[in-house]
């Protein structure tokens, strides 16, 4: 459940040393951006743009997982893809001092998308299809394929184990065990979709606007899975039925202009969503000994949060019910 190591002695002037051990000049500014499985930084360098150092969380990948991904957006960038690719030094991408692995990046600018500008859906989903393109030329050899049943038994084990209040451990149990049952029952259709390398967490927030194309940042998590496990993410932010269709369609017009889609694989939407609540809370549980996760994550061990959390897993059961995938 703990971390084996924490972030505690990266100092900002461990930072900046294993910059300058790189041979960049910094100019002391450096900020903290908004991360929390590894830590990232902006740093200024004299006379030049500034850069992003991404440290990486000890213990969660091997050199030959984050080499791996470092590969698969290195080669996107190659195919002028807009994937944001680490930057390479006397042939290395991945750099280690101090106990502590990390990656640089050039400093991409832009703006969030806007839903409702549908000529931005378009190129969301052309580069998304260019990417899963690109992505079927062929599989991880290191990195995770997506198991529905595993994770998920796992995730909901390690929240009722350690993290769930007394007062709602009966009902949660209850309502994650029926949602169990139907993550099951869809795990071996899932695992029979063509896989390929995915971006692993393609919602907005890993979007950057910069006319007059979208920028995807952040592969961290990518893994080999099926078209789905993306593309649901980029359309479901509103609970308007109506809108997110029109969303899916602009999409979708755009990602089969480079990569065909089955629209069977929409049926999976509900099953990839109850995966994301389950895998986030247990996330979240993971990280718990990590100093950021309580400062930031305050609401976790409130009654609130449970009762809310709950309700959430009910309604996502009854939406998967509705789908029939009990068999």
């Amino acid at each position: 459940m703990t971390d084996d190591f924490t972030f505690s002695n990266l100092s900002p002037n461990v930072v900046l040393n294993n910059i300058e051990a790189l041979g960049f000049r910094c100019d002391g500014r450096l900020f903290e951006l908004n991360s929390f499985e590894n830590r990232v930084f902006q740093v200024g360098i004299e006379d030049e743009p500034p850069l992003i150092a991404k440290f990486y969380r000890p213990g969660r990948w091997t050199d030959e997982q984050i080499l791996e991904e470092h590969s698969f957006t290195l080669q996107l960038e190659e195919e002028e893809i807009p994937a944001i690719a680490p930057l390479t030094i006397n042939h290395r991408s991945l750099f280690e001092q101090d106990h502590y692995r990390f990656a640089l990046y050039t400093r991409q600018g832009g703006y969030p998308p806007e839903l409702e500008n549908e000529e931005q859906l378009e190129s969301i989903g052309r580069t998304i299809g260019r990417i899963h393109a690109f992505g079927s030329t062929q599989l991880y050899r290191h990195r995770e394929t997506v198991d529905i049943k595993t994770t998920s038994i796992n995730s909901r084990q390690l929240i009722l184990d350690h993290f769930v209040p007394k007062a709602y451990k009966a009902n949660y149990e209850a309502i994650s065990d029926e949602l169990l049952l139907q993550l099951q029952a869809a795990q071996p259709a899932i695992a029979a979709l063509p896989h390929l390398r995915l971006h692993g967490d393609c919602h907005l927030g890993n979007i950057l606007w910069q006319a007059p194309k979208p920028f995807f940042l952040d592969f961290d998590d990518s893994f080999n899975g099926p078209q789905i496990a993306d593309i649901w993410l980029l359309f479901s932010k509103s609970d308007d039925s109506e809108f997110n269709q029109r969303q899916l369609n602009r999409l979708l017009n755009g990602y089969e202009l480079f990569y065909s889609f089955d629209d069977a694989q929409l049926a999976y939407t509900e099953i990839f969503r109850a995966f994301r609540i389950l895998n986030y809370t247990a996330w979240i549980g993971k990280r718990w000994q990590d100093p950021a996760f309580p400062k930031a994550f305050q609401w976790f061990n409130s009654d609130s949060f449970w009762r809310d959390h709950l309700r959430d897993l009910q309604l996502q059961n009854e939406r998967m019910q509705q789908k029939g995938f009990i068999v």
